[in-house]
């Protein structure tokens, strides 16, 4: 018997665990692959609230800015708060980014409009003396394999596939089973399956090629290539990756997206024609492409809690994982414990789709800043 199950040692899983542990709760946290290697492994990372429309979404986003902004101050190994440079040279990209620079800007973000020299003096990118730049100060990148190793160093894992949640009870695949007081379902993908065992309804947005679901992460190669934050231009967006590389973006490759096998060569060819000119004091090398799944909620609006009223068993999934993580790992954790609901999660409750059932389809990112 444990006090808290927790299935998936992803970002939010094993930051709950770690949350839960330091308040003197027994936990035993369940992971059937590598800590960290499913859906944290293919995130972007990118710390930010920027576009995040609804102003309670906005909101929650904010909190786990600032929960990132204590953690760089014990583990700056694991976050990079160098902000985010906007270089728009296209009419598209510079519309949209004007439109969510303003936005940002009346909301009292840290956002401002910048010149070409700014950006110059910020990136090693080329930038033309008509480009469009913003600067979002406050945003940074998180490195997850990195805080998942400090956490799980604290917290350890048991390697097991989940079946199933009987009640208090997590079916494991060779039999046998966990006995806790509360189970918090942190499975990315199977979510949904596993709420569902458990009597409940989280639905994410369908696993389907040429959608908002799986979109490409590139690994390049560029030594010195000198890029300190996130990057974001018309075609491309890149950051630092975790041992020296770049991790890229290109949003409107995304549509062949398919984990089902590898990705087409050309896609590394085109994220490479587009990078070099980016790149002149270097010879970048695509060394590899992946593909992830984003775990998207159907209503594109974050589940955190009780499956339903009453229900031991509960349940975290959200697009904006990342970002979220050391923030909901820290209310969660104090619900769990006995503390009163947190009011800003008031509408994020996974409950809502017990009554729920119709929800709009989601459009995929597929320009720059649609992210």
């Amino acid at each position: 018997m444990t006090d808290v199950a927790i299935v998936g040692a992803g970002i939010i899983g094993a930051a709950l665990a770690d949350a839960l542990v330091r308040r003197g709760r027994t936990v035993t946290l369940l992971e059937s692959g590598r800590p960290g290697g499913g859906t944290s492994a293919t995130s972007f990372a990118w710390i930010n609230s920027h576009k995040k429309h609804a102003l309670d979404y906005h909101a929650i986003n904010l909190r786990g800015v600032e929960a990132w902004r204590r953690i760089a101050a014990d583990l700056p190994d694991t976050v990079a708060f160098t902000g985010t440079v906007a270089i728009a040279g296209d009419d598209t990209h510079r519309a949209s980014l004007t439109q969510r620079t303003e936005r940002l800007i009346g909301l009292g973000y840290p956002a401002r409009f910048a010149t070409p020299a700014e950006a110059r003096d910020r990136t090693p990118l080329p930038v033309a003396d008509d480009a469009l730049v913003a600067i979002f100060d406050g945003e940074g990148h998180a490195f997850p394999g990195r805080w998942i190793a400090h956490l799980t160093a604290r917290v350890p894992v048991r390697t097991a596939a989940v079946t199933g949640i009987d009640g208090h009870d997590v079916l494991l695949a060779d039999g046998d089973r966990v006995t806790a007081d509360a189970v918090v379902i942190c499975a990315g993908t199977a979510t949904e399956r596993l709420v569902a065992s458990a009597g409940g309804v989280l639905p994410l947005v369908p696993p389907e090629v040429d959608s908002i679901s799986y979109g490409y992460l590139a690994d390049v190669v560029a030594p010195g290539h000198g890029v300190t934050g996130i990057v974001k231009t018309d075609r491309l967006g890149l950051r630092p990756g975790e041992d020296g590389t770049l991790l890229v973006q290109a949003l409107d490759l995304d549509r062949s997206a398919d984990p089902a096998g590898p990705p087409p060569d050309e896609v590394a060819a085109e994220i490479l024609r587009r990078i070099t000119p980016l790149l002149p004091r270097t010879s970048p090398r695509v060394s590899a492409v992946r593909v992830g799944h984003r775990v998207i909620p159907a209503d594109a609006r974050t589940a955190a809690g009780r499956i339903a009223p009453g229900s031991p068993v509960w349940a975290i999934a959200t697009h904006s994982g990342v970002t979220l993580a050391p923030w909901l790992a820290e209310v969660i954790a104090d619900e769990l414990c006995g503390g009163a609901p947190e009011p800003l999660l008031a509408a994020f409750r996974p409950d809502r789709f017990l009554t729920t059932t119709t929800h709009a389809p989601l459009a995929a990112p597929r320009t720059s800043g649609d992210q």
